[in-house]
């Protein structure tokens, strides 16, 4: 057999797999023998769907000089064996396998054509591992691979692929490069904010707020302050929002939250399926007061319709079960003695009498009579009593009082959602 009838062979099912299992079984000389004859075909069988797989084979067995010598070969054409789908494994199984002047030599090939390379769908695969062989094996390459990537922005940015190769470069590469890159970046995010929402941006400002410098957050932060509301009901800009309210710091968390936490900020919060999940997110941040306003919003929205019969039965029987606690009791009997009314429940709507009413229901170990739609007032006057009266122990209350408001919520984003289809 000559070496373009085993080339041809093994471009079908049957014939890669004949010599893959021929392969394994081979003494080194045979396996010698076999590369002689596809080593004029390398990058033609490497870029075929079952060639590739020989190569690959081949690769595995061969002698250190007999890899030495297939890429060579294959690093003639680095860029028609990446942006193969199938030449990409090929490189990826080589990879491993180079010396720091072979890395070179492919870095040389790549920062000619770095915007390829990197928003090509079968060259990123090979480019994330590239990025770990040049930072353990080829340190001084390291300059050039991230200034020619500054230089190109723009196309990282918007490409999905390439913000790949950029979070992996903020990963890997050493610091002092690093912080230069960042800075690139947050320079060309704050001329033009709305890349802090795109569909393909948005991980990477979450990534540097999360796990950058303070310097970083800070900069971050200032970028999103003034555009707060608009981002916290996108799609994708409302993942920064939340990554500020679970990892921000008291201050940034606070300022979010005076911005958003108005009535006409949460009415536009809960009109959308993404501000939505931004006020459940908030939820636990809120005082009780504050989630009796988002849950009167949500009434006035007809939302509070949306949650479940049974489980809006079963939340009433386990707030009526929580007034059996001592701390609870505690709480009726000062209200009694005092007899005053408190302002914060009278501005939601209750009445003394009524207010009255529960907790002596409380008191005399009575059931409360409590329809689903009371159940945050009654919350508010317990909490606003034990306030007065320097009394802590609402916690449970109050988690209840968050799941119900992120159960009408949630029942209302399914039903907007079944409705759309």
């Amino acid at each position: 057999m000559d070496s373009s009838s085993l080339c041809n062979a093994a471009c079908t099912r049957d014939g890669s797999q004949f010599i893959q299992n021929n392969i394994d079984l081979a003494s080194p000389s045979d396996v010698s023998s076999v590369l002689r004859f596809t080593i004029g075909h390398i990058l033609r069988l490497s870029c075929n769907s079952f060639g590739n797989f020989v190569i690959q084979k081949i690769f595995e067995y061969a002698l250190p000089h007999e890899k030495s010598e297939m890429a060579w070969t294959l690093l003639k054409d680095v860029k028609t064996l990446c942006s193969s789908k199938f030449g990409t494994r090929v490189m990826q199984a080589i990879l491993p396998h180079l010396e720091g002047y072979q890395i070179s030599l492919i870095l040389d090939q790549v920062i000619q054509d770095i915007v390829h390379f990197s928003t090509n769908e079968y060259t990123n695969h090979t480019m994330l591992r590239l990025i770990e062989k040049m930072v353990s094996l080829c340190p001084l390459e390291e300059p050039k691979f991230v200034h020619s990537v500054q230089k190109h922005l723009r196309d990282f940015i918007e490409d999905p692929d390439a913000m790949r190769i950029i979070l992996k470069m903020v990963y890997c590469c050493s610091d002092e490069l690093k912080s230069g890159l960042k800075d690139s970046l947050l320079c060309r995010i704050e001329r033009d904010p709305s890349i802090v929402s795109s569909a393909t941006a948005y991980i990477l400002v979450v990534e540097l707020y999360e796990n950058g410098t303070e310097r970083d957050k800070q900069r971050i932060f200032e970028m999103c302050r003034e555009r707060i509301g608009k981002l916290a009901s996108l799609k994708w800009g409302s993942h920064i929002v939340h990554s500020i309210l679970q990892t921000g710091s008291k201050q940034e968390v606070a300022v979010i939250l005076q911005n958003l936490n108005n009535k006409v900020r949460l009415r536009s919060l809960l009109s959308t399926k993404y501000g939505g999940v931004t006020v459940q997110k908030m939820l636990m941040l809120l005082d009780v007061p504050d989630l009796v306003q988002v849950f009167t919003i949500l009434q006035n929205m007809k939302v509070s319709n949306s949650i479940p019969l049974e489980a809006a039965e079963s939340l009433v029987l386990s707030i009526i079960k929580t007034t059996k606690e001592p701390s609870i009791v505690d709480i009726s009997s000062g209200f009694l003695i005092g007899g005053r009314e408190f302002p914060l429940s009278a501005e939601a709507g209750l009445g003394f009498f009524r207010v009255k009413r529960w907790m002596l229901s409380i008191f005399k170990g009575e059931k409360v009579e409590l329809e689903v739609t009371e159940i945050p007032l009654f919350i508010l006057c317990l909490t606003e009593i034990a306030v007065y009266k320097d009394n802590p122990g609402l916690g449970l209350l109050r988690q209840h009082l968050i799941s119900f408001i992120e159960g009408i919520i949630n029942q209302h984003n399914l039903k907007e959602s079944r409705s759309k289809k």
